[in-house]
């Protein structure tokens, strides 16, 4: 039925991520205090802007 596909589906992305995230282990070792730096700048920024709009209303 249909919740089995659904489930096989999970199943393959889950895997699909897996090997991705393992081959991608070492760039994203790399990669991750950049962006994790660069999302906080994003979300503290944007949400700062979001709240004082909102608040001043």
């Amino acid at each position: 039925g249909a919740a089995e596909i659904a489930q096989d589906i999970e199943k393959k992305l889950n895997e699909a991520e897996q090997q991705c995230k393992d081959s991608l282990k070492s760039s994203w070792e790399e990669c991750r205090p950049c962006l994790e730096d660069t999302c906080k700048n994003f979300y503290t920024n944007t949400c700062r802007r979001g709240f004082a709009t909102f608040t001043n209303k």
